[in-house]
């Protein structure tokens, strides 16, 4: 499918609210269901992160909604070097974005999972943008309040981009 616009073709939500300067704890945000989608890219919003914090991003997996397997059971995987798929924020990376994109999961059910370690860090939001949808173009952002697209065809641009 190409699409001009991204809207069209994702849907975003927002995967877990702010959370408040912690260490050595790991969070779980809502659960996606991908039925209907090739993707899924989480984006964690990193706020004041003290010097020598860790922050990191992964995913969970799961073919049945709501069972995740504890630790790192069902963490997805690279499925070529079978390494953790992962974000890292670390000294320096205060007011940043971290983010993982999943193409195409092994399983239905996918959440996103981050945990703090060393020293604080805050969480300022985590968003999930599912897309590629695989039946029909999805709507969210184009109907949901706060959001607005804009496709000027040919006239902004009448030469075709050939990047």
């Amino acid at each position: 499918m190409f699409l001009h616009q991204l809207s069209p073709g994702a849907v975003a939500t927002i995967n877990h609210a702010a959370q408040a300067a912690g260490t050595t704890d790991t969070t779980t945000g809502t659960q996606i269901d991908m039925l209907g989608y090739e993707g899924v890219m989480f984006i964690l919003g990193v706020g004041t992160l003290t010097d020598t914090g860790v922050l990191t991003l992964t995913a969970k997996n799961s073919d049945v909604s709501n069972t995740y397997g504890a630790g790192t059971i069902d963490t997805l995987l690279h499925p070529i070097t079978g390494l953790t798929v992962q974000g890292v924020a670390t000294t320096g990376d205060s007011n940043t974005l971290v983010g993982i994109d999943i193409y195409r999961p092994p399983s239905r059910y996918v959440r996103a999972q981050w945990s703090r370690a060393t020293a604080n860090v805050v969480v300022s939001l985590v968003i999930a943008i599912q897309y590629n949808p695989q039946t029909g173009a999805a709507t969210q952002l184009a109907v949901a309040p706060g959001y607005a697209a804009a496709g000027y065809q040919l006239t902004s641009n009448p030469t075709r981009s050939l990047v």
